[in-house]
């Protein structure tokens, strides 16, 4: 689906709960990919400050841009651990 994104689209998640089961570089990638090709990533619960970044000098485009990525990233690896938390109980009786 993330073939046909063009520059200047928003590509919505609604929810990360499909790609939880993945290790963090894995899911990384076609984040990566949808910024590689100029569109934004609008995900529930993280604000964006793509607009700012553009308009913002270079030392603080850095500071927003890390900014923007640090919430995805802390959102996408909670994801992960609930569903290896979520694998384990069942093993372990609980």
């Amino acid at each position: 689906m993330i073939d046909v994104v063009q520059p200047a689209e928003t590509v919505a998640t609604e929810k990360i709960d499909r790609i939880r089961g993945l290790p963090l570089a894995e899911v990384e990638r076609p984040v990566d990919f949808i910024r590689a090709m100029g569109a934004r990533l609008a995900v529930p619960r993280i604000v964006d400050m793509s607009n700012l970044a553009v308009e913002a000098d270079e030392a603080a485009r850095i500071v927003l841009e890390s900014e923007q990525q640090l919430p995805l990233k802390l959102d996408l690896q909670m994801a992960r651990d609930e569903h290896e938390i979520g694998c384990e109980r069942p093993r372990e009786g609980v």
